[in-house]
């Protein structure tokens, strides 16, 4: 980084008694030896070395004190029976944004083309858990849906839901630069 360049990216710690979790990601354990350097590195005021070769342009780290609770797993979300109808992804204009899908059905990461623009995606997920996808401007969003489908299925219907103010997302056929989401945050919601 340039001396004098303010880092543009955040990312938050947030320390509980037990462990900790980075920007709302999976629980890592203080009794994991994998943690205990990155720990270390706190305690020294420095930035862990996992962080800084994620974030080669710089990053300011926020850190959440909850150190005087316990974490805890969250409950598992309530599952909704599908009541409704799907939509298809092959064709025609959506008549909902709730995607429903086969269980049996074996759904591969979005492939990307490294000679195409490319942007980055943060997807949270029904389950509390987050998962960066990189993708192409022109990747079409049902590839997206369908992903996520892969990382987290759930017995019913979902949504993915975006932008400032969160909307659901609507039309499954818009690339993703059609649909703004280039370096964008996306939401799983169970309906």
């Amino acid at each position: 980084m340039e001396p004098g360049r303010k880092a543009d990216t955040n990312c938050k710690i947030t320390l509980y008694s037990n462990g900790f979790t980075i920007d709302d990601g999976p629980f890592r354990s203080f009794t994991d030896p994998n943690n205990q350097q990155f720990m270390a590195s706190l305690k020294n005021g420095r930035v862990p070395e996992e962080l800084r070769g994620k974030y080669k342009e710089g990053l300011n780290v926020g850190l959440d004190d909850k150190t005087s609770e316990e974490y805890k797993e969250p409950p598992p979300p309530k599952y909704v029976e599908f009541s409704g109808s799907g939509t298809s992804l092959g064709g025609g204009a959506p008549t909902s944004t709730a995607i429903q899908r086969d269980h049996t059905a074996t759904i591969e990461p979005i492939k990307v083309d490294k000679s195409k623009p490319i942007t980055r995606i943060i997807i949270r997920l029904h389950d509390g858990k987050t998962q960066e996808a990189e993708v192409n401007l022109d990747t079409r969003v049902s590839a997206i849906f369908d992903y996520v489908w892969s990382l987290a299925p759930v017995d019913g219907e979902f949504q993915l839901i975006a932008g400032f103010p969160p909307k659901p997302l609507t039309d499954v056929n818009q690339t993703v630069e059609e649909a703004g989401l280039e370096d964008s945050k996306i939401t799983q919601r169970l309906v």
